[in-house]
């Protein structure tokens, strides 16, 4: 028999491990099936456009202050 286990974590239960009993040779192809998934969703991610962050004005004095004693 052929087993496939893994280690999942979530914020209800912490990490269990999980273990899948794949009779007749199936773990290759549940295994090739998971890597998918997660291949798909990190397609999905890097597809999102990032929203761009802006720094509050009372923090630009701030840097441009660190940024100048750095070059000097």
């Amino acid at each position: 028999m052929d087993f496939v286990a893994y280690v999942a974590k979530d914020d209800i239960h912490g990490r269990a491990c999980h273990v899948i009993e794949c009779g007749g040779g199936l773990a290759e192809d549940v295994i090739t099936t998971i890597g998918q998934a997660f291949e798909l969703r990190f397609k999905n991610f890097l597809a999102q456009r990032a929203v761009p962050v802006t720094v509050p004005s009372r923090y630009i004095e701030l840097i441009v202050s660190a940024e100048s004693d750095v070059i000097t």
